[in-house]
């Protein structure tokens, strides 16, 4: 499956997990634009819905209801992958290299894990097909990400400029994350399919850091040990605007987990399959 773009994009590949799905660790690129309407071969056969999204019917005057509970319903299962329609799982997930961009910080990350896209949770949703509307809000209570060893680019942070490499880690709590789509209909094989381009925001009550071996180049005596502690308790002091630098490259990243295997299903079941009457 391939998207066609027309933003600069950023590529990451990432190595999934195997599941029961899956009997071989499996390599895909995913790209951390919003605006591309993925392609697939051309296979005429009309798909439906995967037994585990359940319907709604697109006249029931409690719709958006419908859809909240049904998706909340799908997203454990989703995260898992689904071979057939050649979704990868989600949750969990191993980046094999995840850049990370700020304002005058750039680091890498390598061999990344998370596995808390499974726990998602819709609070409230907006659909409206005539309007071409699909709003959500999506929260997380915990997210943990690790990463075996990380390089600093250019790691310049209010004033200090920091270097190391290690381990890395990375706890979001409170996380709220708002999903804002425009859908459109198009034509494909004398089918009405829905195209989905959407922005996602996040936001966060409290990160909590740590860089193994982090020190930095200016402004301290401290040696080893104490260098790694100095610099840590810093960031976590000013974790706010910490996470500023850091919060486009999750939100593009959420985007994409979010959003792929809706895209996916959305290319291949027409418009008549996804609801009820």
């Amino acid at each position: 499956m391939t998207p066609t773009y027309d933003n600069n994009l950023v590529e990451f590949e990432f190595n999934i997990v195997p599941t029961k799905l899956k009997t071989k660790t499996r390599r895909i690129i995913l790209y951390t634009t919003s605006d591309y309407k993925l392609v697939t071969s051309a296979n005429t056969s009309v798909w439906d819905l995967p037994p585990y999204i359940e319907k709604c019917s697109i006249s029931d005057p409690d719709l958006n209801v419908c859809f909240k509970e049904k998706a909340n319903r799908a997203i454990p299962r989703l995260a898992k992958g689904d071979a057939d329609f050649g979704i990868p799982p989600t949750s969990p997930t191993v980046y094999s290299k995840s850049p990370v961009y700020g304002d005058g910080f750039t680091m890498n990350l390598y061999d990344v894990f998370n596995d808390d896209t499974k726990n998602l949770w819709i609070t409230d949703l907006e659909f409206d097909l005539e309007k071409g509307i699909l709003d959500f809000t999506a929260v997380l209570n915990r997210s943990y990400v690790g990463a075996q060893n990380y390089e600093i680019v250019n790691g310049t942070f209010q004033g200090i400029t920091a270097t190391g490499s290690g381990k890395f880690n990375l706890t979001l709590v409170d996380i709220v994350l708002r999903f804002k789509g425009n859908v459109t209909e198009y034509q494909k094989f004398n089918e009405t399919y829905l195209e989905l381009k959407y922005n996602l925001s996040a936001r966060v009550g409290r990160a909590y850091y740590f860089f193994e071996n982090l020190s930095p180049l200016n402004g301290s005596s401290s040696s080893g040990q104490q260098l790694e502690t100095d610099v840590n308790a810093y960031i976590d002091l000013n974790w706010q605007a910490f996470w500023s630098q850091l919060n486009p490259s999750y939100e593009a990243y959420m985007g994409t987990f979010i959003y792929y295997p809706f895209g996916v299903i959305l290319s291949k079941v027409p418009k008549r399959k996804l609801f009820l009457p």
